[in-house]
C-alpha cells in the first residue's frame, strides 16, 4: 500500500529540469550526432555526385 504514496519521477524531476541548461553529456550526444550526420551527407553527396556528372556528360557528348 506504500507504493502508492511514491511519486513518479517525471512529474517532480520534469517540472524544473526543462528550465536547467541541458548537461554536458547531453550536447556533446547531439552534437556528435549532427556531425555523424553531416560526415555521412558529405561522404555520400562525394560519391553520388561524380557518378552523376560521369553521366550527364556521357549523354551529353
Amino acid at each position: 500500500m506504500g507504493s502508492e504514496e511514491i511519486e513518479p519521477p517525471f512529474l517532480t524531476e520534469s517540472s524544473y529540469e526543462s528550465f536547467l541548461p541541458k548537461s554536458f553529456g547531453e550536447n556533446l550526444a547531439i552534437n556528435l550526432g549532427l556531425i555523424f550526420v553531416t560526415i555521412v551527407a558529405l561522404i555520400l553527396s562525394m560519391i553520388l555526385l561524380p557518378h552523376l556528372m560521369v553521366g550527364v556528360t556521357w549523354n551529353g557528348g
